[in-house]
């Protein structure tokens, strides 16, 4: 019980100080001609940012991993309801 109780504080503490890092780094944010915006977060491999379709307005998740091959995964953010998000409702 006792390693038990010490091992969950442990990763508490380290899930918090990690948290609280990130939340002191600095981002730079941007739009471009495409109407993408771009969150660069200074992590070398992964990057993630919101991308609007300026004809549909569809917002959709992009998460870009160059660890060892370029990997991007895209999705569409949904709503509550299970709906495509639209930018600007």
């Amino acid at each position: 019980m006792k390693k038990w109780l010490i091992r969950s504080l442990v990763i508490t503490i380290v899930f918090l100080t990690g948290m609280t890092v990130e939340g002191c780094t600095s981002k730079n944010t941007s739009a471009d001609s495409n109407g993408i915006l771009n969150n660069f977060d200074g992590d070398p491999t992964t990057q993630s940012y919101v991308a609007t379709d300026k004809e549909t307005k569809v917002q959709y998740l992009v998460v870009e991993n160059s660890n060892n091959d370029k990997v991007i995964t895209i999705t569409p953010r949904l709503n509550k309801d299970g709906k495509p998000m639209i930018d600007g409702e």
